[in-house]
């Protein structure tokens, strides 16, 4: 029972180191008009292939600040509130041969990461897999939780109802982070 259990956690262990990667920090985005516009991520610059552009973003998908400034140093700013455009910053004149706001903050959009990192991937997975080991042997669950402390001593009938209980919610928890990103 403890080499199983010795087993699985080595697993588990082996599941979470293989999910950690670098993360990419530049993305190449091909706007409508056939402008590709590189967004580096940790430097937070947009470059169209002729000027670059320092960008700083507050805040959520919901709620943020988007501060984009120009090679000439202005600034343009998008202040969103539940979604909803509230705020923003200076005129755009467009003479300059800049790229428009609008156009720099389509190419960030595009270039945000997915809430599906590694970290999130590695969490859906040992969630459905703890799940799935508590719901098919409830005793071994609770063997590896709190037997190992006790000698010679049996789960009840309700923990191990309880325990199939919390598996099967492990799971559905699992998988609702599967279809909701």
């Amino acid at each position: 029972m403890k080499r199983t259990a010795l087993i699985i956690l080595a697993l588990v262990v082996l599941v979470l180191l293989t999910a950690c990667q670098k993360k990419v920090a530049t993305y190449t985005i091909t706007m409508q008009d056939g402008t590709p516009y590189t967004v580096n991520t940790s430097a937070k610059t947009v470059f169209d292939g002729m000027y670059t552009y320092a960008y700083e973003f507050y805040g959520n998908s919901e709620n943020y600040t988007l501060t984009l400034t120009y090679p000439d140093s202005s600034t343009y700013s998008y202040r969103m509130q539940a979604g909803a455009l509230v705020g923003y910053g200076a005129a755009f004149d467009g003479a300059s041969g800049y790229a428009e706001p609008d156009i720099l903050k389509e190419a960030l959009s595009q270039a945000a990461p997915s809430k599906r990192t590694p970290e999130r991937t590695a969490i859906i997975i040992v969630l459905i897999l703890a799940g799935a080991i508590t719901l098919a042997a409830p005793r071994f669950a609770w063997f590896i939780g709190y037997g190992w402390r006790f000698k010679d001593s049996e789960p009840g009938e309700s923990t191990l109802i309880i325990n199939r209980i919390g598996g099967a919610i492990a799971i559905i928890v699992g998988i609702a982070m599967i279809i909701f990103k």
